[in-house]
């Protein structure tokens, strides 16, 4: 008797805790699983944004399925699915270089979801989103790399508006994300970029002493809502709020953002 072919379509939590479970049944020979995924790894997403902000490196938060799998006998393939065929119960994936077809007794799909703009006209272009581990580290290099643009700037306004920041959404990942990122950004300037004796650039020199300010860093946390954490309990959001008032964070409270456009964000 054949045995029953289980497909998991994504491994993410939910397919990796679905993998799991089924594994012993696996290695009992009475199923068989094979799990899909657009990259080969697991990726840890409740700390992404220590990766997107250098305080962890992307391996720390990525688990190779291969290793998390060996010796369970669960099929690995790497791919994106193309298509599903519920009728004749087939899956087509596509790989880097090759197409396979799975047929499947059981589907399920763990594909997580995409990143929701909410309609806001501009959001989708010009704002960087924190869903996986090339969105973590593309916020990374973009903040180095203004820092880079920042000290050879001799304007100061113009380099205030360079080395300003705004996180949106004042959930736990928002949070999380602005707090790290004071963090990450007053470092670098002490380390790295300060502006040892406080002149500016003249435009016809670079020296030892070119830098940033910490004042002229900043960033904001923007929230539609009227507090942060709103799932959380009462006594969580104001400790919340008074941490990151006290980081020096610029905190908007009940301020939707109606547009972003690529030099800032309209608030209502």
């Amino acid at each position: 008797m054949l045995r029953p072919h289980i497909v998991i379509l994504g491994a993410g939590f939910a397919g990796m805790y679905a993998a799991k479970k089924l594994a012993g049944q696996v290695k009992r020979r009475t199923i068989d699983v094979t799990v899909v995924n657009r990259t080969n790894y697991f990726l840890f997403t409740p700390l992404l944004h220590e990766v997107a902000t250098g305080s962890l490196s992307p391996s720390s938060v990525a688990e190779p399925l291969r290793e998390a799998f060996v010796g369970t006998g669960i099929r690995i393939v790497q791919g994106c699915v193309q298509s599903i065929d519920p009728i004749h119960r087939r899956v087509m994936i596509k790989g880097e270089l090759s197409s396979c077809e799975l047929a499947y007794d059981y589907l399920i799909i763990a594909t997580g979801a995409e990143t929701n703009y909410y309609g806001i006209p501009g959001a989708d272009i010009h704002t960087l989103p924190l869903k996986d581990l090339e969105d973590a580290t593309l916020i990374r290099s973009r903040v180095i790399d203004v820092f880079e643009q920042a000290i050879l700037e001799p304007d100061p306004i113009e380099r205030c508006r360079l080395l300003s920041f705004a996180v949106v959404g004042g959930g736990a990942t928002g949070v999380e994300v602005a707090a790290e990122m004071i963090e990450f950004i007053q470092g670098m300037i002490k380390r790295y970029y300060r502006d040892t004796d406080g002149s500016d650039l003249d435009g016809s020199r670079l020296d030892d002493t070119a830098g940033c300010r910490p004042e002229e860093a900043k960033v904001s946390l923007i929230h539609a809502g009227a507090e942060l954490l709103e799932q959380f309990p009462p006594s969580l959001r104001r400790a919340a709020t008074r941490r990151i008032k006290r980081k020096g964070i610029d905190l908007r409270l009940s301020s939707p953002v109606i547009s972003v456009a690529a030099d800032g964000l309209t608030l209502f």
